[in-house]
Protein backbone atom coordinates (compact mmCIF):
# COMPACT_ATOMS: atom_id res chain seq x y z
CA UNK A 1 0.00 0.00 0.00
CA UNK A 2 1.06 3.18 -1.19
CA UNK A 3 1.01 5.79 1.61
CA UNK A 4 1.47 9.80 0.04
CA UNK A 5 2.82 12.35 2.10
CA UNK A 6 1.59 15.28 2.32
CA UNK A 7 4.45 18.10 2.54
CA UNK A 8 3.75 20.43 5.51
CA UNK A 9 2.03 23.57 4.94
CA UNK A 10 3.48 26.61 6.31
CA UNK A 11 1.80 29.56 6.90
CA UNK A 12 3.23 33.16 6.08
CA UNK A 13 4.30 33.90 9.79
CA UNK A 14 6.06 30.68 10.42
CA UNK A 15 7.43 31.11 7.25
CA UNK A 16 9.14 34.60 8.49
CA UNK A 17 10.00 33.03 11.69
CA UNK A 18 13.97 32.77 11.49
CA UNK A 19 15.32 31.10 15.09
CA UNK A 20 18.65 33.46 16.21
CA UNK A 21 21.84 31.92 15.81
CA UNK A 22 24.99 33.35 17.24
CA UNK A 23 22.71 35.92 19.10
CA UNK A 24 25.03 38.19 20.77
CA UNK A 25 28.13 37.16 19.13
CA UNK A 26 28.29 40.30 16.92
CA UNK A 27 28.27 42.37 20.20
CA UNK A 28 31.04 40.25 21.89
CA UNK A 29 33.18 40.90 18.65
CA UNK A 30 32.79 44.48 18.94
CA UNK A 31 33.87 44.47 22.54
CA UNK A 32 36.35 42.34 22.27
CA UNK A 33 38.48 44.93 19.07
CA UNK A 34 37.34 47.89 21.67
CA UNK A 35 39.54 46.29 24.07
CA UNK A 36 41.75 45.45 21.92
CA UNK A 37 41.88 48.88 20.56
CA UNK A 38 41.79 49.95 24.28
CA UNK A 39 45.37 47.37 24.80
CA UNK A 40 47.05 49.16 21.91
CA UNK A 41 46.58 52.74 23.14
CA UNK A 42 47.69 51.76 26.62
CA UNK A 43 50.69 50.18 25.14
CA UNK A 44 51.02 53.43 23.13
CA UNK A 45 51.28 55.76 26.40
CA UNK A 46 53.44 53.23 28.12
CA UNK A 47 55.87 53.34 24.78
CA UNK A 48 55.99 56.70 24.65
CA UNK A 49 56.46 57.29 28.55
CA UNK A 50 59.34 55.02 28.18
CA UNK A 51 61.16 56.64 25.24
CA UNK A 52 60.65 60.41 27.29
CA UNK A 53 62.18 58.62 30.39
CA UNK A 54 65.51 57.32 28.28
CA UNK A 55 65.85 61.08 27.12
CA UNK A 56 69.20 62.22 28.53
CA UNK A 57 67.88 65.86 28.11
CA UNK A 58 64.84 67.41 26.15
CA UNK A 59 67.14 67.97 23.44
CA UNK A 60 67.46 66.80 19.81
CA UNK A 61 70.92 65.05 20.46
CA UNK A 62 69.02 62.76 23.02
CA UNK A 63 66.30 61.86 20.75
CA UNK A 64 68.05 58.92 18.45
CA UNK A 65 69.09 56.77 21.14
CA UNK A 66 66.12 56.42 23.41
CA UNK A 67 63.87 56.24 20.48
CA UNK A 68 66.34 53.34 19.68
CA UNK A 69 65.91 51.86 23.47
CA UNK A 70 62.76 52.34 22.77
CA UNK A 71 62.20 50.14 19.45
CA UNK A 72 63.83 47.40 21.07
CA UNK A 73 61.53 46.94 23.88
CA UNK A 74 58.21 48.26 22.09
CA UNK A 75 59.03 47.23 18.21
CA UNK A 76 57.05 43.86 18.01
CA UNK A 77 54.60 44.89 20.17
CA UNK A 78 53.30 47.93 18.68
CA UNK A 79 54.82 48.10 15.22
CA UNK A 80 56.89 50.28 13.04
CA UNK A 81 54.17 53.03 12.54
CA UNK A 82 53.64 53.43 16.46
CA UNK A 83 57.41 54.01 16.67
CA UNK A 84 57.51 56.20 13.93
CA UNK A 85 54.59 58.50 15.63
CA UNK A 86 56.30 57.77 18.62
CA UNK A 87 59.16 59.83 17.16
CA UNK A 88 57.36 62.38 15.55
CA UNK A 89 55.70 63.64 18.92
CA UNK A 90 58.74 63.28 21.06
CA UNK A 91 60.53 65.53 17.88
CA UNK A 92 57.44 67.59 18.25
CA UNK A 93 57.79 68.00 22.38
CA UNK A 94 61.64 68.92 22.00
CA UNK A 95 60.79 72.00 19.58
CA UNK A 96 57.94 73.20 21.20
CA UNK A 97 58.77 76.75 22.70
CA UNK A 98 56.82 76.43 25.39
CA UNK A 99 57.94 73.41 26.46
CA UNK A 100 61.17 74.27 26.54
CA UNK A 101 60.48 77.53 28.37
CA UNK A 102 58.75 75.77 30.85
CA UNK A 103 62.07 73.26 31.77
CA UNK A 104 64.42 76.15 31.53
CA UNK A 105 66.38 76.26 34.51
CA UNK A 106 65.10 73.55 36.46
CA UNK A 107 66.40 70.83 38.15
CA UNK A 108 64.83 67.97 36.20
CA UNK A 109 63.55 64.74 37.70
CA UNK A 110 62.00 61.72 35.56
CA UNK A 111 59.17 58.58 37.00
CA UNK A 112 60.07 60.10 40.69
CA UNK A 113 58.35 57.08 42.57
CA UNK A 114 56.96 57.74 45.90
CA UNK A 115 54.43 55.42 48.19
CA UNK A 116 51.40 56.94 49.05
CA UNK A 117 48.51 54.96 51.43
CA UNK A 118 50.12 51.41 49.89
CA UNK A 119 50.21 52.53 46.43
CA UNK A 120 53.47 53.19 44.61
CA UNK A 121 52.71 56.66 42.25
CA UNK A 122 55.10 58.34 39.74
CA UNK A 123 55.34 61.57 38.76
CA UNK A 124 56.31 61.77 35.16
CA UNK A 125 58.57 64.74 35.06
CA UNK A 126 58.91 67.18 38.37
CA UNK A 127 61.13 70.21 37.71
CA UNK A 128 62.33 72.27 40.55
CA UNK A 129 63.44 75.89 40.93
CA UNK A 130 64.13 78.08 43.66
CA UNK A 131 61.11 79.26 44.30
CA UNK A 132 59.09 76.65 42.81
CA UNK A 133 58.41 72.97 42.18
CA UNK A 134 56.80 71.80 39.02
CA UNK A 135 54.69 68.68 38.50
CA UNK A 136 54.55 67.60 34.80
CA UNK A 137 52.26 64.26 33.79
CA UNK A 138 52.73 63.35 30.32
CA UNK A 139 49.19 62.29 28.25
CA UNK A 140 49.09 60.72 24.99
CA UNK A 141 45.56 61.03 24.43
CA UNK A 142 42.30 63.47 25.85
CA UNK A 143 40.30 60.57 26.60
CA UNK A 144 39.94 61.09 30.38
CA UNK A 145 40.68 64.33 30.57
CA UNK A 146 38.62 64.93 33.46
CA UNK A 147 40.78 61.37 35.93
CA UNK A 148 43.79 63.48 34.34
CA UNK A 149 43.38 66.29 36.18
CA UNK A 150 42.55 64.79 39.37
CA UNK A 151 45.83 62.89 39.14
CA UNK A 152 47.90 66.17 38.99
CA UNK A 153 46.11 67.39 41.98
CA UNK A 154 46.54 64.95 43.88
CA UNK A 155 50.56 64.58 42.95
CA UNK A 156 50.57 68.46 43.85
CA UNK A 157 48.95 67.86 46.98
CA UNK A 158 51.83 64.76 47.39
CA UNK A 159 54.50 67.16 46.64
CA UNK A 160 53.40 70.32 48.58
CA UNK A 161 53.52 68.10 51.69
CA UNK A 162 57.25 67.55 51.00
CA UNK A 163 58.12 71.05 50.51
CA UNK A 164 57.78 74.46 51.39
CA UNK A 165 57.86 75.94 47.54
CA UNK A 166 54.43 76.47 45.72
CA UNK A 167 53.56 73.82 43.95
CA UNK A 168 52.21 74.15 40.48
CA UNK A 169 50.87 71.12 38.21
CA UNK A 170 51.06 70.94 34.15
CA UNK A 171 49.67 68.13 32.07
CA UNK A 172 51.35 68.16 28.87
CA UNK A 173 49.42 66.44 25.80
CA UNK A 174 51.54 64.59 23.32
CA UNK A 175 48.84 64.51 20.58
CA UNK A 176 49.39 63.54 17.37
CA UNK A 177 48.62 66.81 15.61
CA UNK A 178 50.00 68.98 18.66
CA UNK A 179 51.43 69.59 21.84
CA UNK A 180 49.00 71.08 24.76
CA UNK A 181 50.01 72.21 28.00
CA UNK A 182 47.21 72.81 30.61
CA UNK A 183 48.04 74.07 33.83
CA UNK A 184 46.42 73.55 37.08
CA UNK A 185 47.38 76.83 38.61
Amino acid sequence: EQTKRKSPQTTSEEALYLPLRNYGLQIQKQQDEDKISSLQSQLFGTAIHYALEMLESFEQSSLENALALTKNRYYFLLGASAILEIHKRIQRLIEDEQFQALCKGASISKELAFSFDGEIKRVDLLLEFEDRVVVVDYKSSKNFADSHREQIAFYQQVVSELTSKKVYGKIVYILEEKIEIISLD
